[in-house]
């Protein structure tokens, strides 16, 4: 599996399943491949984790906050990069 780092296109769509951690790290990677606009869709997250990950993506002033679904303790959320 390539490296995030190591990919140099960019996508319509991005979907990030992995850990809370992860998603906070690879934020700036993983918007430099999100077109404009396009979809950002981030899950394994819990539902206690899922404000402190929203506002990590939603400070960078790129990303517009779309909905958040739920399934038991976890969490998806779905930005769209404006």
């Amino acid at each position: 599996m390539p490296h995030l780092l190591n990919v140099t296109k960019r996508f319509d769509l991005i979907v990030a399943n992995i850990d809370f951690r992860s998603l906070r790290r690879t934020r700036n990677a993983l918007l430099s491949h999100l077109k404009q606009p396009g979809l950002l869709i981030l899950s394994g997250i819990l539902d206690k984790e899922k404000e402190s990950l929203r506002h990590h993506y939603v400070e960078t002033g790129m990303l517009q906050w779309v909905e958040t679904t739920r399934q038991g303790e976890w969490v998806c959320l779905t930005f769209l990069k404006k």
